[in-house]
């Protein structure tokens, strides 16, 4: 169910309403996603964080209202325009997740243009997109989780990041 309804660089709360903002997603979409962010900044208490996530490495969405990709540093620097400070930044998945991301768009781009051309039913072509794409990027994806080992994230602002993801979640906070 949805509470309000509104335009992300114009939010209808009072200054200081929320101890935490959850954006996912949507910056990219925002003709000046640095209002969006001071906007966030505004309605968050003193000491409250901002969550961020945008895509880096992915195919045109939502056309024709996307606008932007952020690198790890143009994110860091739309939260510090906003007089937020970046406390962690995360990487989602490296070259191994955009070339699998990529390769199973590619292939299902042309699976489809085949059963349409063949006249499949579409429940029948969403089946069997999931059987042969989502599934196995499904149990890429798992396995990858489970044999990642723990890494040390407390220089995940100051280290080198990788050149190919598919995008990254920043958590930011507002000074007290």
């Amino acid at each position: 169910q949805t509470d309000v309804y509104s335009d992300a660089q114009i939010l209808p709360f009072s200054n200081g309403s929320f101890d935490t903002v959850l954006c996912t997603e949507v910056i990219e979409h925002l003709q000046c996603p640095w209002e969006a962010v001071s906007e966030m900044k505004r309605v968050l208490k003193p000491g409250g964080y901002l969550i961020i996530s945008a895509p880096f490495i992915h195919r045109h969405h939502e056309i024709p209202h996307d606008y932007f990709r952020f690198t790890f540093y143009g994110l860091k620097e739309v939260v510090c325009q906003a007089k937020l400070v970046p406390v962690f930044i995360s990487e989602r998945g490296g070259a191994g997740s955009v070339l699998v991301d990529l390769t199973s768009r590619v292939i299902a781009g042309k699976l489809r243009s085949l059963m349409r051309y063949l006249r499949t039913p579409n429940l029948s072509q969403n089946f069997i997109l999931r059987v042969l794409i989502q599934v196995p990027q499904q149990i890429a994806a798992a396995t990858f989780m489970r044999t990642r080992k723990s890494k040390d994230l407390s220089g995940s602002l100051t280290r080198n990041p990788s050149a190919f993801t598919l995008g990254y979640t920043l958590v930011a906070q507002n000074p007290k």
